[in-house]
C-alpha cells in the first residue's frame, strides 16, 4: 500500500491500516507508527496540550480498535507503538521513566479538540488498564487517558552546551526548554483546559517529606524505575528504619498476567522463607497500597552494595588477596545456603548483596527468585544473566546452573574490579575466551586472584551442563594461591583464545568508520542516544573527530568525503558554543586539518570563515564548551592558513579567560555563572574538558605563541594550584577530585589525572619548572596503575590515559612511559566483540559499538594509529609549540629528576 512507509508485518499496524482510507499517511517506524491526514494538518499547532493512552501488551489491540475511530473521525495526528514488544518495553525497567507507558500519542488540533477527544477516549477505554504515565496527569483516577502540554514537533535548538533541547515558545515569543522530566509540570502560562477530579492531596510531614499509608516518611530514594522505586524511610510509630520497594501498577507484564506488583508479592514470600530458614535476609513488615500501586515494607539493613565495597578496595584491578579470598568464599557459601531451600536466585548480582561492617553477608532485591523448576521470565542484570536466559523473552524454568553463572561473574568483579560485561557479539555464546581473555591479565600481576580467577572461568562457562558445582568452586577457592588458570583445551578455538593482535584491531576498525558513513544523511555517522542530541558537525559525538582519525590513517578517499560533508552541514546552524568538542571550534581545526592533507583550500577557507565565525566571549571558559577551546582552534587555524587575523581574535579570547579566573585559596580557578544556562553552571572544574587544566593549558599557548606574559604567568600560577591540590597515593601517583567540594578522586582524561597531567606536562617543557615535571610522572603512574578498570574511550578511559602516556614519553625523553601506553592494547582487545565479522572495540558502556571520537571507536583507533607512528597528539598544538619545548628540555637538561614527596 503506497500510503504506507514500510512494512506492516505486525498485527498492530494492520489493524491501523484498516481502519483508515486514502486520506491518510502511514509512515512505520520503530518504536513508533506516525498516523498524519493528507488534509487539514495545517491547523496542528507547534504545541498544546498532547493526549498520551497506556496499556499492556494483552489489550493493545484492542485500545486500538477502540481509539483510530475516533482519532480519525477527529483527523488528530497520532502516533501507536509499532509491535506488542514495543508495548511491553514502554511498562519494563529497560524503558526511561520520562518515555514510559505512553502507547499512544495524541496532538490535538486545539484545546477544545483536546478535551472533546479526552473525553471520548476515557469513555471508550474505561474499562482497559494500563500502567500510570509518569510524565502526565491521569483525565480521572485510574484512567489510562493522561494529558501533558508539551510540544507537537521536535521544535528545538541547541543550547550553550551544544545539547539540543526541545523548546516551547511562551506567549510573548519567548522561548523556555520543554523539559520532558518524569512528572507533572505545565508552564505556569499554560492554564489546565481539562476539568478534572483531583487525587487527594499526598501528606506531608517533615517539612514537606511525603508520608505514605500514614505512617511511612520517605526520607530518600535509593533508586528509581518504571517499574517502580525504593525509598529509605522512617516509620513513624516505631521510630524504625525502614526500605519501602514499590510496584508500579501493569508495569513489567508477565506472560501469565501478573506484574510488578506480582514479583513484589513474590519477594515478601521468599524473604519471609529465607530468613524462616536463617539466611540473612531483611524482615518484612506486610504489605500496603495506594494509586493500585503496591509497597513492601523491609527492614532496612545496615551496610553497602557489594560493588561499592569492591570499588572501595579495588587497588590495580580488584580486591587484595587478604579480602577477596574470604569474600569469595562467602559468596559461595551464600549461594549453597540459598540453594539448601530449594531456591533460584534468577538476579545474582552486586547490588543485590549487602557487605557488613565484618564483611557479612546479607541478600536484598529477591523479587526474581523462584524455587528450582518453576518457570518464569528471567529479568536479571547485564553481565550477570547466563547466556541461555538472555533471549528467553517467553521464560523458562529455574535451574541451580543459571546462579553458578551468575556466581562467577561476581568472582570475576572481585578479581578485576569490573563487571562481565561485554558488547553482543556475532556468536552471542561466546562469551567465556573474552571474559578468560581479561582474567588471565588481571592474574599475571596481582596475588591470590588466581584462585578466584579459576573458580570465576569454570563458572562462567556457556553451557550450563559444563559448569562447575558449588563444591568444586569450594575446592579451587581453598587453593588460595596455589590456583592456576586453566590452560585452553584443544576442544578450544584457538583465535578466540589468543588476543586479537593491534592490526587487526586497526583494519577493522577503520573499515567499521567507512562503511558506517551516511552522506545523504543529516548524520554522517550514527551516535548513542546521547550524542544524537548533539552538533553532527563537532568533535566529540559528531564527524570532525571521526575524520580526523580518518585523516591520521591515510584514508583520504573517505576522508575527502567526510569533509565535504562537513564543509556542506557546517555551513547550517549548529552549536553556538566555541568549544573545541562540543564546538564549531573543533569542526573549524579539523577542516583546517582537512585542507592541509588533502590539498584542498575549499576546507581550509571554511575552516577560516567557522574560526572568524566564532565568539570571543563567552560565559563558560572550558576547552570543551567554552572561550579556552576557541583560544586553541583560532591559534591552529590561523597557523594553518596564515591569516593574521584569527591571532587578533585568539587575543581576545585570551583576555575572556584572563577576566573570568576567580581568586582561591590555593590559586586561580574558573568557576562556569550560575546563570542556569549550561548544566554545569555555578560549578567549577580542576580537569582538561571543563575546568583548569584545559584554560591553563590555553593560557600557555596564548604565552608562547602570541606573546602574551599576563596568560603566561596565569598558566604558570594555574599548574602551581594543581600541585598543591594533588593528593599523593601510597604507589607514587597524584590524583584530584573533579573540583571544590567534589570527594571522588579521578583519573581519566575529562576530569582527573590523565587530563590534568596532559597540561603539566607541556607547562613543564615549556617553562623547564621541575614540580611539574614531578607531578606530570606521577600523573602518569597513576594513570597506568588505574588502567585495569577503565573503559576503552578517549574521554573517561584507556584511549585517553594512552595518550598522556604517549606524551609523556615524548616530553619527558622516557620511553617507560611509551611501554605503559602499550600495555593498554591488550586490556582494550579483551573487550573485543565480532560485528559483521569485524573485530571492534565497544564505546565507554561496554555495550554498545559507537564511532564517536572522544566515547567511541574513532578514539580508540586514534590511540593505537599514534602509539605505532609516534605522531603528534590530535587537538593540542604540540607541532606549533615544538621549539618551545625544545628549550624547555635545555633549560632541565642538567637537573636531575626527583619523586614527588608525600607531606
Amino acid at each position: 500500500m503506497d500510503r504506507v512507509a514500510g512494512t506492516t508485518t505486525d498485527d498492530l499496524v494492520s489493524r491501523v491500516v484498516r481502519m483508515l482510507d486514502d486520506s491518510w499517511r502511514v509512515r512505520q517506524g520503530h518504536p513508533y507508527t506516525t498516523v498524519v491526514p493528507l488534509s487539514g494538518t495545517e491547523k496542528t499547532p507547534l504545541q498544546g496540550w498532547k493526549i498520551h493512552l497506556s496499556s499492556v501488551p494483552e489489550s493493545a489491540a484492542v485500545l486500538l480498535e477502540r481509539v483510530v475511530p475516533l482519532l480519525r473521525d477527529q483527523k488528530a495526528v497520532f502516533k501507536f507503538a509499532t509491535d506488542r514488544d514495543v508495548v511491553r518495553w514502554l511498562a519494563s525497567r529497560e524503558c526511561g521513566r520520562a518515555e514510559s507507558g505512553k502507547v499512544i500519542a495524541v496532538y490535538p488540533a486545539s484545546e477544545r479538540c483536546a478535551v472533546s477527544l479526552a473525553i471520548n477516549l476515557h469513555a471508550a477505554t474505561e474499562d482497559l488498564q494500563g500502567p500510570r504515565i509518569l510524565t502526565d496527569r491521569e483525565f480521572r483516577p485510574g484512567s489510562i487517558v493522561h494529558y501533558r502540554f508539551g510540544g507537537f514537533t521536535d521544535f528545538s535548538r541547541y543550547d550553550s552546551d551544544g545539547v539540543r533541547r526541545f523548546l516551547l515558545r511562551r506567549p510573548d515569543g519567548s522561548l523556555q526548554p520543554d523539559n520532558r522530566e518524569s512528572w507533572y509540570d505545565p508552564p505556569p502560562w499554560a492554564p489546565c483546559p481539562f476539568v478534572t477530579q483531583e487525587r487527594p492531596a499526598e501528606e506531608a510531614t517533615d517539612g514537606g517529606a511525603p508520608t505514605l499509608a500514614g505512617r511511612y516518611v520517605v526520607d530518600f530514594a535509593l533508586r528509581h524505575s518504571t517499574k517502580g522505586g525504593v525509598y529509605a524511610a522512617r516509620d513513624t510509630r516505631t521510630g524504625q528504619a525502614v526500605v519501602l520497594k514499590h510496584a508500579r501498577a501493569f508495569t513489567e507484564s508477565m506472560p501469565d498476567g501478573g506484574d510488578a506488583r506480582t514479583a513484589l508479592r513474590r519477594e515478601e514470600a521468599n524473604l519471609q522463607q529465607m530468613r524462616s530458614a536463617g539466611i540473612p535476609v531483611p524482615a518484612t513488615s506486610g504489605t500496603f497500597t495506594a494509586d493500585s500501586d503496591l509497597f513492601l515494607v523491609e527492614e532496612r539493613l545496615p551496610g553497602i552494595h557489594l560493588g561499592e565495597w569492591i570499588a572501595r578496595l579495588s587497588e590495580g584491578g580488584g580486591v587484595p588477596g587478604s579480602r577477596a579470598l574470604p569474600m569469595a568464599r562467602r559468596l559461595v557459601a551464600l549461594v549453597a545456603s540459598v540453594h539448601a531451600e530449594g531456591y533460584v536466585f534468577r538476579d545474582l548480582a552486586p547490588t543485590n548483596i549487602l557487605v557488613g561492617l565484618d564483611d557479612t553477608l546479607s541478600l536484598v532485591d529477591l523479587e526474581e527468585a523462584r524455587l528450582v523448576g518453576t518457570h518464569g521470565v528471567p529479568r536479571g542484570t547485564r553481565g550477570y544473566l547466563a547466556p541461555e536466559l538472555r533471549s528467553n523473552v517467553g521464560g523458562r524454568q529455574a535451574t541451580v546452573a543459571e546462579d553458578l553463572y551468575s556466581l562467577g561473574g561476581l568472582l570475576f568483579l572481585l578479581a578485576t574490579g569490573t563487571d562481565p560485561v561485554l558488547p553482543d557479539d556475532d556468536s552471542p555464546m561466546a562469551l567465556l575466551p573474552r571474559l578468560r581473555a581479561r582474567l588471565s591479565l588481571s592474574t599475571r600481576h596481582r596475588e591470590p586472584s588466581a584462585a578466584i580467577a579459576a573458580a570465576a572461568l569454570g563458572l562462567l562457562r556457556d553451557a550450563p551442563a559444563e559448569r562447575h558445582n558449588l563444591k568444586k568452586a569450594e575446592t579451587v577457592l581453598a587453593e588460595g594461591t596455589a590456583a592456576v588458570l586453566p590452560r585452553p583445551t584443544a576442544s578450544d578455538s584457538p583465535e578466540l583464545w589468543d588476543l586479537p593482535d593491534q592490526r587487526r584491531l586497526l583494519t577493522d576498525g577503520l573499515a567499521y568508520l567507512e562503511a558506517g558513513m551516511a552522506p545523504d544523511e543529516d548524520r554522517l555517522w550514527s551516535s548513542s542516544p546521547f550524542g544524537s542530541r548533539t552538533d553532527p558537525c563537532t568533535v566529540q559525538h559528531g564527524a570532525a573527530g571521526i575524520l580526523m582519525t580518518l585523516l591520521h590513517a591515510g584514508r583520504l578517499t573517505s576522508a575527502r568525503t567526510a569533509a565535504e560533508w562537513l564543509r556542506t552541514h557546517a555551513s547550517r546552524p549548529g552549536s553556538p558554543c566555541p568549544g573545541l568538542y562540543f564546538g564549531r571550534g573543533g569542526t573549524a581545526w579539523v577542516l583546517a586539518e582537512a585542507g592541509h592533507a588533502l590539498g584542498d583550500e575549499r576546507f581550509s577557507e571554511k575552516a577560516v570563515e567557522l574560526a572568524r565565525a566564532l565568539p570571543t566571549t563567552w560565559p563558560n571558559p572550558d576547552v570543551a564548551h567554552g572561550l579556552a577551546g576557541a583560544v586553541l582552534t583560532h591559534l591552529h587555524c590561523q597557523w594553518r592558513s596564515g591569516d593574521t587575523d584569527l591571532l587578533e581574535r585568539a587575543a581576545a579570547c585570551t583576555d575572556g579567560l584572563r577576566r573570568a579566573a576567580a581568586p582561591g585559596p590555593t590559586g586561580p580557578l574558573w568557576p562556569i555563572p550560575d546563570d542556569g544556562a549550561s548544566r554545569f553552571s555555578g560549578t567549577s572544574h580542576y580537569g582538561f574538558a571543563h575546568g583548569a587544566a584545559g584554560v591553563g593549558y590555553a593560557l600557555l599557548a596564548s604565552g608562547l605563541l602570541l606573546g602574551r606574559a599576563d596568560a603566561m604567568d596565569l598558566a604558570v600560577e594555574t599548574g602551581r594550584m594543581l600541585c598543591r591540590l594533588a593528593q599523593i597515593d601510597d604507589e607514587g601517583g597524584v590524583l584530584w577530585t573533579a573540583g571544590p567540594g567534589s570527594a571522588e578522586r579521578l583519573p581519566h582524561w575529562c576530569s582527573g589525572a590523565s587530563g590534568i597531567g596532559s597540561f603539566l606536562v607541556r607547562l613543564h617543557a615549556c617553562t623547564g619548572e621541575q614540580l611539574f615535571g614531578d607531578y606530570a610522572r606521577a600523573a602518569a603512574r597513576t594513570v597506568s596503575n588505574s588502567r585495569w578498570r577503565a573503559s576503552s574511550a578517549a574521554c573517561h578511559g584507556l584511549s585517553g590515559s594512552g595518550q598522556y602516556l604517549l606524551d609523556a614519553a615524548e616530553l619527558l625523553a622516557d620511553e617507560t612511559y611509551r611501554e605503559w601506553g602499550a600495555g593498554f592494547v591488550p586490556l582494550l582487545a579483551t573487550r573485543h566483540c565480532y560485528r559483521g565479522g569485524r573485530l571492534l572495540i565497544p564505546d565507554e558502556t561496554n555495550t554498545r559499538i559507537v564511532p564517536d571520537y572522544q566515547t567511541g571507536a574513532a578514539g580508540v583507533l586514534d590511540y593505537l594509529l599514534r602509539l605505532g607512528d609516534r605522531s603528534s597528539r590530535p587537538f593540542y598544538l604540540d607541532d606549533l609549540m615544538a621549539s618551545e619545548y625544545a628549550r624547555g628540555h635545555n633549560r632541565t637538561a642538567a637537573h636531575g629528576r626527583r619523586e614527588v614527596k608525600r607531606d
